[in-house]
């Protein structure tokens, strides 16, 4: 199992400095996209484990839950604020969907907290809401509600449901 992460984190090392040696060999908009893929992904990895630490620490230190949140809180708007960077999103709407993305995943994480499945398992269905979240609220403020499509919804929204359907009946109640 040990043997399978460090496989799968070696090769996420590799798409990562493989994105930054192309660089310089590929199209510009063809780095960009490749970088800001990349980029999410990492995104995606550190929101996980960073809710999984959280929701760990919550199960094993007798520490008020506020606390824990309150860091989770300053870790979201770092991840969020980040990648609104990346995106190239004007500071006022950031600032908009921030408070939104910070509302709906705390509102999550103290929901999610209270089931009884394991924190690995809890940490995913998080990964897979802050997902959902950061990709609609992407391609609203990238492309305005012109590119902002019903099948794209969709898209996010079947991928969301399978991926927590998927985990909730996996996951050890």
């Amino acid at each position: 199992m040990i043997h399978s992460f460090i496989i799968l984190a070696n090769f996420a090392l590799f798409i990562f400095l493989l994105s930054f040696f192309d660089k310089y060999k590929r199209q510009k908009s063809q780095v960009k996209f490749a970088f800001e893929n990349v980029l999410g992904t990492v995104n995606l990895a550190s929101f996980f484990f960073l809710s999984v630490g959280l929701l760990y620490l919550d199960l094993n230190v007798n520490q008020q839950f506020i606390w824990l949140l309150l860091i989770f809180i300053a870790a979201v708007t770092a991840l969020t604020f980040s990648s609104l960077k990346i995106w190239q999103v004007a500071e006022g709407k950031g600032v908009w969907y921030l408070s939104v993305i910070l509302l709906i995943t705390v509102e999550f994480f103290w929901l999610i907290n209270l089931l009884p499945i394991s924190v690995y398992s809890k940490g995913a269905v998080l990964t897979i809401i802050y997902y959902l979240i950061l990709g609609l609220g992407r391609h609203y403020l990238i492309f305005g509600w012109g590119g902002f499509s019903s099948r794209i919804v969709w898209r996010y929204l079947i991928i969301g449901a399978f991926g927590v359907t998927f985990l909730l009946l996996s996951s050890r109640w």
